[in-house]
């Protein structure tokens, strides 16, 4: 398992450094197509990672008291360092001259692959995250963010525990920004 934590932390450290070149316009300038490639390596580890993994934690990832049994089931992993990583990038999207439909691609898919590795919290905010993608991605990726909505987050944020739960606060309070950033940034509603 070091090699794959090994593996993985490359990975997200080579994230890491397209954001600081992206942000200090250090030449040569990633595109678009490398961080997708590197978006889809981790994505692919991540799918691997689940087949892997005993027991389901899709059913633990419904049930936030079940939170900690689904965490236990998961290798270590830096996680957390791949959602701080996906998420600077995503500040730094006007920056991406080229492949920015690749990179949105790839960006949606390690979304979908990251939901059950996270802690509820960090789960909870994607929604906004992704739907803040469609001012910056092209049109043509706008049905794929609203799958990703739909398919991959909604289900496990607004559909996990009890809406009087104070745990569920965050998530259901931000459905409203999420619909209506979708209403505004959308062509086809």
């Amino acid at each position: 398992m070091g090699t794959r934590a090994a593996a993985f932390s490359a990975k997200v450290q080579n994230l890491q450094d397209y954001y600081i070149r992206l942000i200090h316009q250090t030449q040569p300038l990633p595109s678009g197509n490398d961080i997708a490639n590197t978006l889809k390596s981790l994505s692919a580890s991540l799918l691997g990672v689940l087949k892997d993994v005993p027991g389901q934690p899709f059913v633990f990832l419904r049930k936030r008291e079940k939170e900690q049994q689904r965490l236990n089931c998961l290798p270590s992993l830096d996680y957390r360092g791949f959602h701080a990583a996906l998420a600077q990038l995503l500040e730094v999207i006007p920056l991406i001259t080229s492949g920015i439909q690749s990179f949105g691609q790839a960006v949606l898919l390690a979304v979908s692959a990251l939901v059950p590795f996270l802690e509820q919290d960090l789960i909870d905010t994607l929604p906004y995250t992704v739907s803040t993608c469609l001012a910056f991605f092209p049109t043509c990726l706008q049905p794929d963010i609203i799958q990703c909505l739909c398919c991959h987050l909604f289900p496990y944020t607004i559909g996990a525990g009890d809406y009087n739960d104070p745990a569920n606060v965050q998530a259901t309070q931000s459905i409203s920004a999420v619909l209506m950033m979708v209403l505004q940034f959308t062509t086809n509603n």
